[in-house]
């Protein structure tokens, strides 16, 4: 008998799983749940007015693709002969009349570097964790301390500045997650 699957939300992973789960439907009996009146996400075509009163369609992708973590659209892309394109991720915060980017040097950048170091370490340290996340084990799964840990903890903990936190952090992790209470969320 298949196993029954309710996916929610039809956004990029969404339908990543979907596809994933169509592959064997003799293992799998899934319902896809969307609330928006379309499915993809943040990955939609919108209409950008011009100055003489039309209009001309643009596309919104997904902010990032990143394979570790969209893997199944990977496959998908595969099978059907869609080619990957490499491009320099890049984006950049006005704050205050203050600019940070993490490509140029700029004053909220170098205000903030010592923090940004600072982050870059705890970064590779959640990584580190973060290999257990990824077994197929549940045991070893649950031994990710950070999962139980919000980022909010882990930010105090490290003594990481407000500044920090809302002129760097925020508006990067709003752009990857499409959330804005990200330092509620788990730190893994």
């Amino acid at each position: 008998m298949p196993r029954r699957v309710a996916i929610i939300g039809a956004g990029v992973s969404g339908l990543g799983v979907a596809w994933a789960l169509y592959q064997h439907p003799d293992r799998f009996d899934f319902r896809l749940f969307e609330a928006q009146a379309q499915v993809g996400g943040n990955a939609v075509t919108a209409d950008m007015p011009q100055n003489d009163g039309t209009s001309i369609p643009f596309d919104i992708s997904v902010t990032a693709c990143i394979p570790s973590v969209y893997h199944h659209i990977l496959l998908f892309m595969q099978q059907h002969g869609i080619e990957l394109v490499d491009t320099r991720f890049s984006y950049s915060v006005k704050y205050r009349g203050g600019v940070y980017a993490h490509d140029f040097d700029s004053d909220i950048r170098s205000q903030l570097q010592p923090e940004i170091e600072k982050f870059q370490k705890l970064l590779r340290r959640l990584k580190w964790f973060g290999r257990l996340n990824r077994s197929r084990s549940r045991l070893l799964n649950a031994l990710n301390p950070f999962n139980y840990v919000s980022m909010s903890t882990v930010l105090n903990f490290g003594g990481f500045s407000g500044d920090f936190r809302y002129k760097i952090l925020k508006p990067m992790f709003v752009n990857f997650l499409m959330a804005t209470n990200v330092f509620d969320m788990p730190a893994s």
